[in-house]
């Protein structure tokens, strides 16, 4: 199920900034995930790409649409629906996503 119209989403933040917030959710959140029986696989299946990501300002654009990518529909996407209290990882990513391209890095 994808993002509801009534789910906020940053528009104001730029792709780095999107793309730190997803970074920092998932790498603060690993641990706490992989206790829970239900998304232990998926957390094997993602950790070492989680924990080697860079940080927005040392990234590259491949790596950029990468993560937006893997939230949307690849190995992260088990946290899809959560939220740093702010924004879903979703509405972060797909914000993101709309912006590739644009001239605010």
């Amino acid at each position: 199920m994808g993002l509801s119209d009534s789910d906020p989403k940053p528009y104001a933040a730029s792709r780095i900034e999107t793309y730190d917030a997803i970074r920092s959710w998932y790498q603060a959140n690993l641990d706490r995930f992989a206790s829970d029986p239900v998304h232990a696989s998926h957390i094997k299946d993602c950790r070492d790409y989680v924990k080697a990501l860079p940080p927005g300002s040392k990234a590259s654009e491949q790596q950029i649409n990468d993560l937006f990518h893997q939230v949307v529909m690849g190995v992260l996407e088990w946290g899809y629906h959560e939220s740093d209290g702010h924004y879903k990882m979703a509405a972060y990513a797909e914000v993101g996503q709309q912006k590739r391209g644009s001239t605010s890095a």
